[in-house]
């Protein structure tokens, strides 16, 4: 798919080609100044977490967002606060609540909310969560 090919091009007609796009020309699609609010929606829904966490690779931020809040039924408001508020819990509760792999949830610390590297909550066991169930509630409750 041609990216430039999608300047123009209604919501549907959009949509429908991103439904038939590989995963490479969903990416230069999200990255593309002119694409539609509504189609980085819509995307961000995919049930695949290879979406978001390549969009998180690619530090596309305002994908990141809209995709974490869809997932996590947080406000897109609240998510973008939580990024911008480089706290290490406040972003790991958000990802955890948005399904992302812990691992994944690092790299948001570093590439989209840029979290000091020594405040880097690091998963354990090398995939788990270093907070307990009771602490992410406890985190996603005071963000709310």
């Amino acid at each position: 798919m041609d990216v430039a090919a999608s300047a123009g091009m209604d919501y549907g007609a959009q949509k429908k080609l991103l439904a038939a796009s590989d995963l490479a020309a969903c990416l230069r699609l999200a990255a593309a100044a002119d694409t539609r609010p509504e189609i980085l929606y819509y995307w961000a829904s995919d049930e695949s977490t290879e979406v978001r966490q390549d969009a998180i690779g690619d530090s596309d931020q305002g994908f990141v967002i809209q995709g974490i809040a869809l997932k996590s039924g947080l406000p897109s408001d609240v998510v973008a606060k939580v990024l911008a508020s480089r706290d290490a819990r406040a972003v790991t509760a958000v990802a955890g609540n948005a399904d992302l792999s812990m691992r994944k949830a690092m790299q948001l610390h570093l590439r989209i909310a840029r979290v000091c590297a020594q405040s880097i909550l690091n998963a354990h066991n090398s995939v788990d969560y270093p907070l307990s169930e009771a602490e992410l509630e406890k985190q996603l409750k005071r963000l709310v």
